[in-house]
C-alpha cells in the first residue's frame, strides 16, 4: 500500500489489528482527509463483533481453508453492504 492509494480507492482493508493501525498511521501521515475508508475486513463477518483474518501459515493445509472460507465470507457481506439492492442470484 503506497500512500497514494487512499486517494484512488475508495476501501483499504486490514487483515488482522495489527494491520489496521500500520494502514491508519500511513493514512494519516500521506493525506489524513483522504477519501479511502480503512477498516478491518472482519468488520464484515456477518456477527456481532469484528474477525480478524486468521494467519494461515501457522495452521497447516487447515490454516488455509479457514483464511479463504473467512475472506470468502467477509467478500460476500462487503458485497451485500455496497450493493444491498443487487440480488446476487439473478
Amino acid at each position: 500500500v503506497s500512500p497514494s492509494d487512499f486517494n484512488k480507492f475508495d476501501y483499504i482493508f486490514a487483515m488482522d489489528r495489527s494491520n489496521l493501525r500500520d494502514l491508519q498511521n500511513l493514512q494519516q501521515r500521506g493525506n489524513p482527509d483522504s477519501k479511502a475508508k480503512v477498516m478491518l475486513f472482519g468488520e464484515f463477518s456477518g456477527g456481532r463483533r469484528p474477525e480478524v483474518v486468521d494467519d494461515p501459515y501457522y495452521g497447516g493445509d487447515e490454516g488455509f481453508s479457514k483464511a479463504c472460507e473467512q475472506c470468502t465470507r467477509f467478500s460476500d457481506n462487503f458485497l451485500k453492504h455496497v450493493f444491498p439492492n443487487i440480488d446476487p442470484k439473478a
